[in-house]
């Protein structure tokens, strides 16, 4: 026989909105997850256009060259130096993209981060995601094709 526990209205008001809270810091990372541009995504994007496919070697620790040819973030037309000096075209890379559509999203419902979202809202604001981050890609491949006819 289980035990009664007598609570008043203010009291389970209290716990229910404990749980809910509970279950909105569990969505607060995950809730563009599924819809997310990742490097995965630029990967795949860039092996379709012959400016972005990128070849150049680089020299590791032991004086041999590597060679490196698939770019997982947005494409720049200059060369920038990484942190110890190797070629590379990545000034952005795909987890700042995500980032910022992720920020632009919640922006349209005036907040900064994902647990400050209404549970009602949580879905627009990621079909939001989904528009803006296809409107990027589009204008990105809209400039790769550019770029490809230049060459």
């Amino acid at each position: 026989m289980e035990k009664k526990i007598v609570l008043s209205e203010s009291e389970l008001g209290d716990l229910i909105q404990q749980e809910v809270n509970k279950a909105m810091r569990g969505n607060q990372k995950t809730l563009f997850s599924p819809v997310s541009i990742t490097k995965q995504t630029f990967l795949s994007e860039n092996a379709r256009h012959k400016v972005s496919q990128i070849s150049y070697h680089v020299i590791n620790c032991i004086d041999e060259p590597i060679w490196v040819a698939k770019l997982d973030g947005p494409y720049a037309s200059n060369d920038f130096a990484n942190e110890i000096g190797e070629p590379t075209h990545e000034s952005i890379r795909a987890d700042i993209v995500h980032d910022l559509l992720r920020k632009l999203s919640l922006a349209v419902y005036g907040v900064k981060r994902n647990k400050d979202l209404q549970p009602s809202e949580q879905k627009k604001a990621v079909e939001n995601y989904k528009d803006f981050a296809n409107l990027y890609l589009e204008l990105y491949r809209h400039r790769l094709n550019e770029l490809d006819k230049e060459e």
